[in-house]
């Protein structure tokens, strides 16, 4: 069904177990839309994937709207960990810290099949790296569709054959 807008006043973490029996843990879903999500308060929080697999991840099937992650995004060690993924469309997406892949494929990611807004990684003056781990595709913002501005207030480090 339909979610509403999200606010998390903490961080959106999965099992640190390796595993299976840490698939899907920390996970907002939904087999339509989600609204506005708003996750952390401070640089310490954000969205950081556990050892299974979607853990730490945000899917929508339709549309996601207005992301703001006030910390990191960090991806684990399995398949989509540490991720947001819309099916369709996705809003402004705002990260305040890293997005940091892992070895997991498509972990620490930003992506929509359709359209995406705008994509603000960092702080000025501060950390705003997008680093891909050993997985494919890890480290990634990718859009389906139209891609708004994108600002990157850091590096760019690839760290795997295809991240």
């Amino acid at each position: 069904g339909t979610i509403g807008s999200v606010d998390i006043g903490g961080s959106l973490m999965g099992d640190a177990i390796v595993g299976a029996a840490s698939d899907n843990t920390g996970r907002i879903e939904s087999s339509h839309t989600i609204g506005d999500l708003r996750i952390g308060t401070t640089l310490t929080e954000g969205i950081l994937a556990g050892g299974g697999k979607n853990s730490g991840a945000i899917t929508a099937a339709h549309r996601i709207g207005n992301v703001v992650v006030t910390g990191d995004i960090v991806g684990g060690a399995d398949e989509g960990s540490g991720a947001i993924c819309s099916g369709g469309t996705l809003g402004k997406a705002t990260v305040t810290g890293d997005l940091t892949g892992a070895a997991g494929l498509r972990s620490g990611s930003i992506r929509s099949g359709g359209n995406m807004g705008a994509v603000s990684i960092g702080t000025p003056g501060e950390s705003g790296d997008v680093t891909g781990g050993s997985g494919d595709s890890s480290g990634l913002v990718l859009s389906g569709g139209k891609l708004g501005a994108v600002e990157i207030f850091g590096s760019i480090v690839g760290k795997g054959p295809k991240s």
